[in-house]
């Protein structure tokens, strides 16, 4: 991977974590080229050369199918035989229309986006408006693209581009099961607008230029998203002094490019200090 040399994204980060209040910002934005360069070629022959198949599974939420939870798994065919069709002119012989409201419960990515996953205390209803403000954005489509595969190739991309960001950690070896789609750029602008309003001193003014710059490095609309779920291994996320943290990968397949936006909420040292005058 290949940092690209983006100056305007270099200064509005530098900007938002200089106006950090009560809490040091680690806020990172960089854009990285897929073209690979030679170590990319070694790691990529290394970690895949001898990979059977392109795809694997991105992890949304595992569902509890093992034998060990007593639930069998049993496959039936839909073609109707004649008790079923009684059964089917009995309850539908008047139905006036064809499709039904369900209640879908929003999938919960990862706890780190911040995304709440229900309305009060209840699942949200499909005639509910959604977070990303749509009516009717919640379709059999998104629900399969949540729950579908990544390829080794976008994994890779992904992986490297976590290595050139913190070169002080390995993240090869991650897997998809690390890693979270995320359902739209809205949810992305909610979770960094809720953090950066709280603690960054002018950020109604910074969030202008920031979203500006992502369209124009990036083009969210054509990207798919994902954010990586930080382990319980060393991990730059999960080191003792972050206090929160987010992390979004924009992936643009046509540009060939990943823009990698992250932050960390360090605890500030005046803060320590106070803690110590108070002992």
């Amino acid at each position: 991977m290949k940092l690209l040399d983006n100056a305007n994204l270099f200064e509005i980060a530098s900007k938002i974590s200089e106006n950090a209040i009560d809490c040091g910002l680690d806020f990172r934005l960089e854009s990285y080229s897929c073209k690979m360069i030679s170590t990319d070629k070694k790691s990529w022959k290394h970690a895949n050369g001898t990979a059977v198949t392109d795809n694997q599974m991105l992890l949304v939420e595992e569902l509890p199918l093992s034998s060990s939870l007593g639930i069998p798994l049993e496959s039936y065919s839909c073609k109707m035989i004649s008790t079923d069709k009684k059964s089917w002119k009995h309850a539908n012989g008047t139905a006036i229309t064809d499709n039904q409201m369900l209640l879908v419960e929003e999938l919960p990515l990862s706890s780190s986006l911040g995304i709440p996953s229900y309305v009060g205390n209840r699942p949200r209803h499909f005639s509910e408006r959604s977070l990303s403000g749509s009516d009717n954005d919640v379709t059999d489509e998104n629900i399969a693209q949540l729950a579908g595969t990544v390829s080794r190739k976008t994994l890779f991309n992904l992986t490297q581009s976590l290595n050139v960001c913190f070169p002080d950690y390995d993240f090869s070896n991650k897997k998809s099961s690390s890693f979270a789609m995320v359902p739209s750029f809205l949810s992305v602008k909610e979770v960094c607008d809720r953090h950066f309003t709280a603690t960054v001193d002018g950020y109604n003014l910074f969030s202008y230029i920031l979203w500006d710059l992502i369209e124009e490095e990036i083009k969210p609309a054509e990207c798919t998203i994902y954010s990586y779920i930080p382990s319980n291994d060393v991990d730059p996320f999960t080191e003792d002094e972050v206090l929160w943290h987010f992390n979004f990968l924009f992936y643009n397949r046509s540009l060939k490019r990943v823009l990698f936006m992250c932050c960390r909420a360090i605890h500030s040292q005046s803060d320590e200090d106070d803690e110590l005058m108070d002992e």
